[in-house]
Parts: structure tokens; C-alpha cells; sequence
């Protein structure tokens, strides 16, 4: 069971239900489930796996039975240990950056761990996720480069206009992505103000340090969320649902809008939180989805949604390849700049976000794949005019089996 894409596939549906929904309705969602799946002979995707620690956590007190809930309980406690040993990464690596005097946000699993799931082994991590101020961006890498870290998805030449994070590894092959900026649809140099400005106090074990508000968190887990992923897009509902319940009355919704709005970020935000009320009966007040529905997204933004919900191989097979995206990512990094600036700078971003090797083969794409384009279209107009010319056929007389004399 291998499922990449958006939205979770029905089967997915169900282990959300068993996870997130109370009592006897989780119990039925995960009976369902189980009567379309094996959980111990048939293969689960890594999404769907990654949410079974949750399910054990909201079955348990149930006291049910059988072999599913003993693999169950085998899978959260191999989380448990798992997720122990990044927490006291990540400790280490916060102290690391304070004793330089940076600044930290703690982001994804780690914060949404302790502040919203309240347990360290329901939410699996492969990862630490921490946010620099965006100046402070160099020497936090120089800092972690002296403790080990190394440079793992990152060219030495890196230019940190165009990147919104790093990722890193140590000697021990843990991952850090280091973060200067938030959200990768937002990559300019104030993108990330008002994230720290209404950040609220977050405490690990010797370190203190910030986590994103609940409005922002929410914002920062449907953004990541609403895009293709060839990993089953799951856990991300899981995330914002448990936030919205267990911090329902600190979410400022207006600020939540507000700050989706400004970041042209609202069609994905609205996505997101329709799909969690229709879907999962999560509580969004009813005056948040008016308003999320009534906007009218530019066509900015409804291009974007477009594209990025496009497995890449059907992106880079259209007509225009990949240019598109592109041209909108560029057109985010450069957000506030003047108009000629932004036409001037384009190459350079052009030639830092394609290697050398698929610069020289754009000509020789663009002459394969015109044509090859062109021909579909001729070949889908003229199978349209055939079914038409069918269509316009007068029909037979009726006929009694004998011919006319």
C-alpha cells in the first residue's frame, strides 16, 4: 500500500478516525480498518505506518485485544525510544546555538511532541527542525559545522537568498534542517518577523527557547501539508487536528487568516481546514470557513495550488516543464522588491536553481518536446472531430429485414 498525492486515501481516513476520533467511533473506524488491511502481513505505506502510535495511544484505554493492538503497543514504544534520543539531540544542538547568543524556534515534531500531543512516542520523528533568525543564518551553520554537523542536501556555494533551510547530519547520521526561514513559500528577508515577534516560551530539560503560537503552528503545519508528497500525505492532519483540540481557545483565528492572507497562502489554508471539518469533524468555527470560502484567490495563487498539486513528473512533462513553478517561486523571493529588480535578478536564480548540465538541455528539451506536444493536440482535435462527425451521421431508416422494393 504505496499512496502519494494530497489528501489521505479512504483507508488512511479511517486510521485518522481511530486516532483522533473518542470511544466507540474510533473503535468502529479502526474494526473497519482492520477489515480491509492486515496489519501484520500486508505492507503499509510510511504515512499510515507513522500514525500507528497515535492510534495505540487512543485505543489503549479502551483495553482492547488481540494481535493488532500487542503491534500496536511494539510500535509506540519503538517510537518512544526513538523520539528520546532526538530530544536530547536537539537539546544539545539548542544549547550549542544559545551559547553563540542565536536565537531559536523549536518547530514540527519536537514542539508539537510536548506542547500539543503531550507524549513523546505517539508522533514518530525522523528529524530535529529548528528556525534561526534569518541573519543569524551563516553562523548558526558555521557553529554547527565545528560540533560536527555536516552539510548533507547543500552545494558549498549555497546562496541563502534562494534557501530556506539546510539539512544537516552528524556523525551518528541524525538529520537536522536547520531553518531560517519558516515556510519555503516565503523566502525574503522579513518573511519571518511576526513569527518571532508573537512566539511563546517553550522549556526542554536545561533550555529554554521559543515555539511558534498555536495560530502560527497551525498555519506552518496545513502549509506544509497542502502540497504533492510521494510519502501518503497523513500526518499533517493529524498535527493540526490535535492542535485545534488541545488549544482551541488559544488559537486566534483572525490572526491565523491574517496571516495566510498576507502571505497569499489562503487557498492552501482554506483547503486544509475544510478538509479537517468535513472530513474529521474537527471544530473550526463556522465564521473562519465563511470567510476562507468567500475570498476569491488571485490567480497567483490559484495557479500555484494548481502546480504544486501535480506529481513533478506531470509537471516536468508538460509543455513548459517546471518553468512555471519556477517563475511563481521566484516571484515569492522577491516579494516587495521593485519590478526591474525582479526582471534583472530572474538569471541568477535561473542558474542557481538549475545545474549547468540541465541548463545546456533546455534548447534541446524545448525542440523534443514542442512537437511532441503539438502532436497530442492534433491527434486529441482530430479524435474529437471524428466522434463529432459520428454524432452528425443521419441515422438509418428503419428497416424490417426485407429489402425495399
Amino acid at each position: 500500500m504505496a499512496h502519494g498525492g494530497v489528501w489521505p486515501t479512504p483507508e488512511q481516513e479511517l486510521l485518522l478516525q481511530a486516532a483522533l476520533w473518542p470511544g466507540d467511533e474510533a473503535v468502529a473506524a479502526w474494526s473497519e480498518w482492520n477489515a480491509r488491511v492486515d496489519l501484520v502481513q500486508d505492507h503499509l505505506d510510511e504515512g499510515s505506518f507513522r500514525l500507528l502510535p497515535l492510534i495505540y495511544r487512543n485505543l489503549e484505554p479502551l483495553r482492547l485485544g488481540g494481535p493488532s493492538m500487542l503491534k500496536l503497543k511494539g510500535i509506540y514504544r519503538h517510537s518512544w525510544a526513538k523520539n528520546i534520543n532526538l530530544f536530547a539531540e536537539t537539546q544539545r544542538v539548542l544549547q550549542t546555538l544559545n551559547a553563540t547568543g542565536i536565537d531559536t524556534i523549536v518547530l514540527k515534531g519536537v514542539a508539537l511532541s510536548l506542547l500539543y500531543y503531550r507524549d513523546r512516542g505517539v508522533r514518530p520523528m525522523s528529524d530535529m527542525d529548528i528556525l534561526v533568525p534569518t541573519a543569524d543564518a551563516e553562523a548558526a551553520l558555521k557553529c554547527l559545522g565545528l560540533e560536527g554537523w555536516r552539510k548533507f542536501d547543500m552545494r558549498e556555494d549555497g546562496d541563502l537568498r534562494y534557501r530556506w533551510a539546510a539539512t544537516l547530519l552528524n556523525r551518528a547520521e541524525q538529520q537536522l534542517d536547520l531553518h531560517w526561514h519558516a515556510l519555503h513559500e516565503c523566502v525574503y528577508p522579513d518573511a519571518d518577523d511576526d513569527f518571532w515577534r508573537e512566539a511563546v516560551p517553550f522549556e526542554m530539560p536545561g533550555i529554554s527557547t521559543k515555539a511558534l503560537n498555536p495560530a502560527d503552528n497551525l498555519l506552518h503545519v496545513i502549509i506544509h501539508g497542502i502540497e504533492y508528497n510521494p510519502m501518503s500525505p497523513i500526518r499533517w492532519v493529524a498535527d493540526a487536528a490535535v492542535i485545534i483540540r488541545s488549544s482551541a481557545n488559544e488559537i486566534f483565528w483572525e490572526r491565523l487568516l491574517a496571516q495566510a492572507r498576507r502571505r497569499n497562502l489562503l487557498l492552501k489554508l482554506a483547503s486544509g481546514l475544510t478538509y479537517l471539518h468535513e472530513h474529521l469533524k474537527t471544530p473550526i468555527p463556522n465564521e473562519v470557513l465563511r470567510k476562507c470560502r468567500q475570498r476569491k484567490p488571485s490567480v497567483f495563487e490559484q495557479t500555484e495550488y494548481n502546480l504544486i498539486r501535480q506529481p513533478p513528473h506531470e509537471r516536468n512533462d508538460s509543455l513548459l516543464g517546471g518553468w512555471p513553478l519556477l517563475i511563481l517561486n521566484y516571484r515569492r523571493i522577491t516579494f516587495g522588491q521593485r519590478f526591474w529588480p525582479r526582471v534583472f535578478g530572474f538569471a541568477d536564480y535561473a542558474k542557481y536553481r538549475l545545474s549547468a548540465t540541465r541548463r545546456r538541455e533546455i534548447p534541446l528539451v524545448l525542440l523534443r518536446r514542442v512537437p511532441r506536444k503539438i502532436g497530442k493536440m492534433v491527434a486529441k482535435l482530430n479524435r474529437k472531430n471524428v466522434s463529432t462527425a459520428g454524432l452528425m451521421q443521419p441515422k438509418p431508416a428503419y428497416s424490417n429485414g426485407r429489402d425495399e422494393k
